[in-house]
């Protein structure tokens, strides 16, 4: 799972390059922006699992939900 947080992670940098906004900027780092001190922590599937569903909870506040499973989806049929 940890190749699927990074593509995730990597693609969200993009967006953030790419951004003409800086709210749409904020928004992808404010989702993001935990995830590589949570993947140090990470030592199970379980953990793994909680992981995802922050990152949905923080998408969640942006509408941005459909982007972030969107997001894994890419990234697991990439593996």
């Amino acid at each position: 799972m940890t190749r699927v947080f990074l593509y995730m992670m990597q693609s969200a940098f993009i967006e953030i390059r790419a951004s003409r906004s800086l709210n749409a900027s904020k928004k992808f780092a404010d989702i993001f922006h935990n995830l590589p001190m949570m993947l140090v922590r990470s030592t199970s599937d379980e953990d793994d699992q909680l992981i995802y569903e922050k990152l949905l909870k923080s998408a969640q506040r942006y509408n941005m939900e459909d982007y972030v499973k969107e997001l894994r989806e890419l990234a697991e049929k990439g593996r």
